[in-house]
């Protein structure tokens, strides 16, 4: 997402909540005329600067939304359950179906390939290079969002509205707790010791680099929210 007013640009990364964004910004994926050519909602940082030019991406405010890959894991599963025909998975929630899925389901999908498997880090860098501006922490939403708002200086009506997520559309809703006020975080039930162990070797760049524990909210500091220090 680009936006001319604001002079910003939002890499956004699939099952992130980034749609909770949208309304700020008076943003529609499907009637944007600024989107790019290449198509989808989701580019890379290497895309978005070919796409709209190195003026551009030099100048304006460059965010993004990050979310531990234990939690990330367990939306984009909860995402293809819910279309199931489409992805042709098992719609059957159990541990057991939801470890096979993470060591065997791909998302081939345009622009970037496969989003399941892509690690967060190689969205966001530029020849190996962090290129985001803020990285909004998934798990301390509200907080960062209100940073960002005040650093754009966004226009009211600027807070979060969380979309379609119903709680019921997730096996066990506190995995997406973030949109219900006063319960905690809690995606473990969905794993077993050997899949949890899965997801820390798999994603282990993301996990390394900004400092994800399982069942934790905790960040590498210096990895995340304002990396420009003079914007």
């Amino acid at each position: 997402m680009i936006n001319h007013e604001y002079k910003c640009i939002f890499i956004h990364i699939h099952k992130t909540a980034g749609g909770a964004i949208w309304p700020a910004f008076n943003y529609n994926p499907h009637k944007d005329l600024h989107n790019l050519s290449i198509g989808g909602i989701h580019h890379t940082a290497e895309m978005t600067k070919e796409g709209y030019g190195e003026k551009i991406w030099n100048d304006y405010f460059k965010f993004t939304i990050v979310r531990s890959p234990w939690g990330k894991k367990v939306g984009s599963y909860e995402h293809t359950r819910r279309k199931y025909k489409t992805y042709k998975v098992n719609p059957t929630y159990s541990q057991e179906n939801f470890s096979y899925w993470l060591e065997n389901f791909k998302m081939p999908k345009p622009p970037c390939g496969d989003y399941h498997d892509m690690d967060q880090f190689d969205w966001l860098t530029i020849n190996g290079k962090m290129a985001m501006d803020y990285i909004i922490r998934f798990e301390h939403f509200k907080e960062d969002w209100e940073e960002v708002v005040n650093i754009l200086k966004i226009e009211e009506p600027n807070g979060l509205e969380w979309g379609g997520h119903h709680k019921n559309t997730y096996e066990h809703p506190e995995a997406y707790s973030f949109q219900q006020s006063g319960i905690p975080l809690d995606y473990s039930k969905y794993y077993t010791k050997e899949s949890e162990d899965y997801v820390k070797k798999r994603w282990k760049k993301d996990i390394e680099y900004f400092g994800f524990k399982f069942m934790s909210d905790s960040y590498n500091e210096d990895k995340v929210k304002l990396l420009n220090k003079n914007t």
